[in-house]
């Protein structure tokens, strides 16, 4: 009876891994399928599935990119741009020491701060060590690890509030901060549907607000110098911005 059994779960098991090795197969044919997809192919697959809330550079012919080394990107006709738009690679695309380090530690463990670990500890470590010597941060500074920047922007609106007691934020005309509901408020470049903008109220010159119930009552708008375009100096920046506070 015991060796009937054993041949049953081995027979499972074998199935089990078959279905394993089978699913394995298929997903790795089908990412093999989608690496050989043409721009156009994937522009439409994106129009279907992806939201529209997330915008394409170059909307009239966008630009697939499929490779990138330091501060260089390859799109699928084989053409390299320098990159001076990405926010995401501060050390350049595919770093061999982060994507080394990346893969090491995801193939161990990736959970979250709940637990101990000690890259955790250490890279805190590491951040406070870099603060002037003497000063109150490099004595009781403390590290709280975000997975963005809406969220570090967020974090640091809660914190400032906790501190001052205060809501109002003063922000620079076009600005933009994030997309959680808190960043959005006091980012310009949102609630005036992208591109240059003020909020003085509802308009500013000819511009409209394209989301106005977007914009938090608590924030004011300085418009930010720029001589280059002809418009205010540092000076009445600094004036405008004396006032609002």
């Amino acid at each position: 009876m015991s060796s009937r059994k054993e041949k049953v779960v081995a027979v499972a098991g074998a199935s089990a891994a078959a279905v394993v090795l089978m699913r394995w197969w298929l997903l790795r044919r089908r990412r093999r399928h989608f690496l050989m997809m043409s721009k156009e192919e994937v522009a439409s697959l994106r129009r279907k599935y992806v939201c529209r809330a997330l915008s394409v550079s170059y909307a009239s012919s966008p630009l697939m990119m499929v490779e990138a080394r330091g501060s260089w990107m390859r799109d699928s006709s084989g053409t390299w741009f320098l990159d001076t738009r990405n926010n995401v690679c501060h050390v350049g695309h595919c770093n061999r020491r982060v994507a080394r380090a990346v893969a090491r530690q995801v193939a161990l463990v990736n959970t979250n701060t709940r637990y101990l670990h000690p890259n955790v500890c250490a890279l805190a470590r590491r951040l406070v060590e870099t603060m002037p010597r003497g000063s109150k941060l490099r004595a009781a500074g403390v590290c709280v690890f975000v997975n963005s920047g809406s969220e570090a922007n967020d974090l640091a609106l809660r914190m400032a509030r906790a501190f001052t007691k205060k809501r109002g934020v003063l922000v620079l005309d076009g600005a933009y901060h994030g997309h959680t509901l808190g960043t959005v408020g006091i980012s310009p470049y949102k609630f005036f549907g992208g591109g240059e903008g003020g909020c003085g109220g509802e308009s500013q010159g000819d511009r409209k607000m394209k989301y106005p119930d977007l914009k938090a009552d608590f924030t004011e708008c300085a418009t930010k110098p720029d001589t280059y375009r002809g418009r205010q100096s540092a000076k009445a920046f600094a004036v405008d911005v004396e006032a609002k506070i």
